[in-house]
């Protein structure tokens, strides 16, 4: 009884502000043309309410079939608020090429909890800036210099996964430990050690953190109780967690860049140097957003791609024949090694279509717009993307759910718009730590296959996704290890 006269309060607070909006936000012409785009799912006035109450696993299967049944377009509506998913690579590009006419919205209010001004989220005039002082830290020098911190820590990955020989492994929190470490070095500097316990700590609380963003925008509704929730408690907890571990981590590591003479040689470096655009939270901001998309994603990833390696036994052989042939005696790889690896790269980037560790990506427009397949967008109204949708449509990537390396041949990649494949985004706000996420998982599965042979624990055919922050896999992904 509760719960309907809950729902039945909801649907009547909506129901006016979908008079409201409609008079206040929409012109006719805009109504029409949003109209015209496909609404699967939607009842009158309430339009795709029911959808806030479906669970995840329910609302994951319902999503992927309208991507599917619905290309290159359709949405979402809440009471006359419009949520739009584009497909179509040329529509993408429309709202990507130009940051002009849209900016990141209310999808990303729950991160802006945690990261605040940090460039995932800034929009303001700031944001050149710093992304110009920030992109300083993935140049050549600096990141040929991480290709030492990355062997480092392969080596010990290893000596830790010997232990396993001709065992099941649960890659996850082996994985997760490699890249925390990885990426605390890279941004703090070599000399930044961190053990396997102050890891584990960051990684849960960075967990909880995650899981609260996922369930606030899953389910909006909650915010109208949310100071009453244990999920607010936590949420607090863990957030004041990360900060104190981040800010500690600073500080121990300013003294040694007032050594350095200003020669910068990490992220902190730059963010240290450049006093004028970054005040004592923005460096905090800055470090906490990179090892946000640095750790969660890149798990999520290289879980994705040994999986993949175990799974398809033919790819496994040709990367390591690859990878046998340039290091020729089991050395640690250089740059010049690992970026000379043409066929390693080719299936990165097939286990990056297949699996994208970022699901979706959203922009909300600042001023009305056309889009390439003649739909008109009025002000206001958020776009969404989803990168699983994209990278897995048939009208893009013939029978999509092969595995197949090879469609990122130069031949087949210039036959194929630049914005059907887009893990690490696109237009003037893509990834700037692409390649240094790339080489880092370049470096640990030469590692790794310079001494294991992989084989499946988890079946790909019998996966079923979870929808965390990033995109990952029920009961976690599992490995059989033989020495090679």
């Amino acid at each position: 009884m509760i719960v309907i006269a809950f729902v039945f309060l909801v649907s009547c607070f909506f129901a006016t502000q979908y008079f409201l909006f409609r008079k206040k936000s929409l012109s006719e012409v805009s109504c029409k043309h949003l109209d015209e785009i496909p609404c699967p799912g939607a009842i009158p006035i309430l339009g795709n309410i029911c959808d806030m109450f479906f669970s995840y696993d329910e609302l994951w299967k319902i999503a992927r079939k309208r991507a599917l049944d619905h290309y290159p377009i359709y949405r979402q509506n809440f009471f006359n608020k419009n949520n739009v998913y584009l497909m179509n690579p040329e529509d993408i590009e429309v709202i990507f090429r130009d940051t002009s006419i849209s900016k990141k919205g209310s999808y990303y209010d729950p991160l802006r909890k945690v990261v605040a001004s940090g460039l995932i989220v800034n929009d303001e005039e700031s944001w050149h800036s710093r992304r110009k002082i920030l992109k300083k830290s993935f140049d050549f020098s600096v990141i040929s210099e991480c290709i030492a911190i990355f062997n480092k820590e392969v080596i010990s990955l290893v000596s830790r996964l010997q232990k396993n020989i001709n065992e099941e492994v649960d890659l996850n929190l082996h994985v997760e430990n490699l890249i925390f470490k990885i990426t605390f070095a890279n941004f703090l500097g070599n000399e930044y050690s961190i053990t396997d316990k102050k890891a584990e700590d960051y990684i849960h609380a960075m967990k909880t953190v995650l899981e609260i963003m996922l369930l606030k925008k899953t389910k909006p509704y909650l915010n109208f109780v949310w100071p009453l929730l244990k999920a607010k408690k936590d949420e607090d907890k863990s957030l004041d967690e990360m900060n104190t571990y981040i800010s500690k981590a600073i500080e121990e590591n300013s003294d040694q860049y007032a050594q350095k003479n200003k020669t910068y040689f990490n992220t902190l470096d730059l963010l240290l140097g450049a006093p004028h655009l970054f005040d004592t939270e923005g460096v905090r901001d800055e470090i906490t957003t990179f090892v946000l998309g640095s750790q969660d994603a890149t798990s999520s990833a290289l879980s994705f791609m040994l999986m993949a390696l175990a799974n398809y036994p033919e790819h496994q052989e040709s990367v390591y024949e690859e990878i046998k042939n340039i290091l020729i005696n089991n050395q640690n790889p250089t740059y010049s090694d690992l970026t000379s690896m043409d066929y390693l790269d080719r299936f990165i980037k097939e286990c990056l279509r297949l699996y994208p560790p970022f699901i979706m990506m959203e922009r909300t427009l600042t001023k009305d717009i056309i889009t390439k397949t003649g739909y008109r967008l009025p002000k206001g109204t958020m776009v969404l993307i989803s990168l699983l949708d994209i990278q897995r449509n048939p009208n893009l990537f013939p029978n999509p759910e092969k595995f197949d390396p090879d469609r990122f041949l130069l031949e087949n990649n210039i036959q194929r718009h630049p914005f059907s494949y887009i893990p690490f985004g696109a237009g003037p706000k893509i990834c700037i730590a692409q390649k240094f996420a790339v080489l880092a998982l370049k470096a640990i599965i030469c590692g790794i296959l310079q001494n294991f042979k992989l084989e499946p624990g988890t079946k790909i055919e019998n996966i079923e996704f979870s929808r965390t922050a990033n995109l990952g896999v029920k009961g976690g992904i599992k490995v059989n290890l033989k020495k090679r």
